[in-house]
């Protein structure tokens, strides 16, 4: 009996613990919040992450093409940056130095309210409020093993001008 519940208790002990929706939600703000452009991304479901490396990639051929235009698009956030600067920078490091310029104070994941969950089946949108009334929402869905995000307003919003 005793090695039936060693055993019971490995098995329970070898699980992983999954995260929720809300926990993928809170981790995206610390990401942005801390302007880790890589836990960003951790975030994100394959299908965007790769729909933002793509819009990365053709940022880069404009950049290749038409330096003058892209120091233009540079300008509007990351004016310190130059076109030689992008030549080997990940997509990651690229929302790294992005965040920081972003006038994102007050969406802290400190500061949140509450999350409000709605879930069906693999897909789930978490709500998240803070105490001035403002709120964003994400869309998600359950794929390789993890919550990851498919889109958000709030996200589009950061991003929308740059990528």
């Amino acid at each position: 009996m005793d090695m039936v519940r060693a055993a019971l208790l490995l098995a329970l002990i070898a699980v992983p613990a999954f995260a929720s929706p809300v926990d993928t939600a809170d981790d995206f703000l610390r990401a942005v919040e801390w302007s880790d452009g890589e836990a960003l991304l951790e975030t994100l479901s394959p299908s965007l992450r790769a729909t933002l490396e793509a819009r990365w990639a053709e940022f880069g051929a404009v950049v290749q093409v038409r330096p003058e235009l892209a120091r233009v698009v540079l300008s509007r956030s990351l004016s310190y940056l130059s076109t030689t600067d992008l030549a080997g920078m990940s997509l990651a490091e690229f929302l790294s130095q992005l965040m920081p310029t972003l006038n994102l104070a007050g969406y802290e994941a400190s500061m949140v309210e509450r999350m409000d969950l709605n879930m069906t089946g693999r897909n789930a949108e978490v709500t998240v409020h803070w105490p001035d009334g403002r709120s964003a929402s994400l869309a998600m869905v359950w794929e390789d093993s993890s919550w990851r995000i498919t889109g958000s307003y709030f996200l589009d919003s950061i991003l929308g001008n740059m990528l």
